[in-house]
Parts: structure tokens; sequence; C-alpha cells
């Protein structure tokens, strides 16, 4: 894949499966046996397992729009390495990964390394705080004023 596509390429992929939830796009970009490493310590193997947790997530923030506020990638010696910084924002409204629903407005803020082989996606490492998204949805609601 040309250096200078891949940034296009992998905004197009978040915009595709996280807003569009177009999730067939998934399997385009990710090899079937990519590897996904997500917080806190899951293990996904396999692109099946990449998409059931996307839309866990989509499941408990179905308003949820998806931004890619930062990218940059270099090339190693095994392969293209992206990162990408992003926001995911809408409202807890449905079941799903984080607990039965609040109506809370949400920020997940995250960044996803993801590594290249050839033109697919291989390996993923993707961070966010989840603690601050189950805090933000779980504590009680500030007071009115007065």
């Amino acid at each position: 894949m040309p250096r200078e596509g891949t940034e296009e390429t992998v905004r197009h992929l978040f915009h595709d499966a996280w807003n569009r939830r177009l999730l067939d796009q998934l399997a385009v970009a990710y090899a079937a046996d990519c590897q996904v490493h997500t917080s806190p310590g899951r293990e996904l193997s396999g692109v099946r397992a990449l998409m059931r947790w996307v839309i866990g997530l989509l499941a408990a923030i179905p308003d949820g729009e998806m931004s890619v506020d930062h990218y940059c990638d270099v090339d190693e010696t095994d392969g293209r390495i992206a990162a990408v910084r992003w926001t995911l924002r809408g409202t807890h409204l449905g079941h799903g990964a984080f607990g039965p629903t609040s109506g809370r407005a949400v920020v997940v803020m995250g960044m996803s390394h993801l590594r290249f082989a050839g033109e697919q996606i291989v390996e993923e490492w993707t961070v966010f705080d989840e603690i601050a998204v189950l805090r933000r949805i779980y504590s009680p609601a500030p007071a009115s004023p007065v």
C-alpha cells in the first residue's frame, strides 16, 4: 500500500465502520486471523471477534459518532504501523459494554495502533479509559442549581 494512501484508508475505515455502521468494511481492512488487544486486557482473535467488540460498544452508545483526531504512521521491519488518536461521542442509551442504560452523554477518547501486512491490518492495540467512561455513566447526577 502506498504510504500516502494509508491515512486516507484508515480515516475511511473508522468513518465507515463506526459512523456508517458498515461493519463489513472491517472484514475488508483486517486479516481474517487478525489479533486485537484492547483495554482492559481483552484479547480478540480474528475479525469476527473484532466485529462483536465493535457491536458491543455501538450497542451501548447507539448514537455514537467517531472522529479521527490525529494520525501518523511509520514503516517498520515487520510492516507499516499506524497510530490513530480518536474520540467516540454519544449517549449511553443501550445495554452493552457498559451495563444498563443510563442516558448519560459519554466521550470515549482512545488510541489505536494498527500493524499492516501488505494492505491489511494484522494486529491492533487499542486503549481507552474505560474507568472514566464508567465513572461518567454511574456517578450520581450533579445537584441542580438553586
